[in-house]
């Protein structure tokens, strides 16, 4: 079973984070409009990965 770790690492926040962007790239070279390239679904879940991640960062690095 994979830990959480894995997930929520440090590079792996980056990698969210950089998937994101490239995301947002990507959608606006396809001439998609700026609010569906903004408010897309995938954003949100790109998003709470990286949110969630940093929290999680903090919280592990309080505990110990």
């Amino acid at each position: 079973m994979l830990n959480v770790d894995y997930f929520y690492s440090v590079p792996m926040i980056l990698a969210y984070y950089v998937c994101l962007i490239l995301w947002i790239l990507l959608l606006l070279a396809l001439e998609t409009t700026l609010l569906w390239a903004l408010l897309n679904p995938l954003n949100f879940g790109l998003i709470y990965n990286i949110v969630f991640g940093i929290f999680y960062q903090f919280k592990k690095r309080n505990k110990t």
